[in-house]
């Protein structure tokens, strides 16, 4: 988009940059420290296997986790009583608010901590085994 000013002719819920991890790093910096900067939620997905990053701009207040918080306060359910399942940079504040974080067995190096649980990968069925060993035990 030569022109993104231009071509945003409303108030958008998610603006998205895609590229080579060296081209897109920069863009970070730089949307911080813009004019907009503080009004905004950054959040990556890194595919680096893939060479192809994904930054996603958003509403300050908007996050996977600022929803499963909404979510579970609407519910009168508890974080020690949710469990999410994630794979990327973008689902780490859902995967912190969750009382059982999952990781998929693919996910993204460095993205977890040390005592969260790990799953089998996408090709075998890492929701479906996160489901069985931490719901339906």
């Amino acid at each position: 988009m030569p022109e993104l000013e231009a071509a945003v002719t409303s108030d958008p819920i998610q603006i998205m940059f895609g590229g080579p991890p060296a081209h897109m790093s920069p863009l970070e910096r730089i949307l911080r420290e813009s004019s907009v900067g503080r009004d905004i939620h950054l959040t990556w997905t890194k595919y680096f296997s893939r060479n192809l990053s994904l930054l996603d701009v958003m509403n300050r207040s908007c996050s996977k986790g600022a929803a499963l918080r909404w979510w579970a306060e609407r519910c009168g359910v508890l974080p020690s009583e949710i469990m999410a399942i994630g794979d990327n940079y973008n689902d780490r504040e859902m995967l912190e608010f969750s009382g059982h974080p999952v990781l998929m067995g693919n996910c993204t190096p460095g993205l977890g901590e040390d005592h969260w649980h790990v799953t089998e990968s996408n090709d075998q069925d890492g929701v479906a085994a996160a489901f069985k060993a931490h719901v339906l035990r």
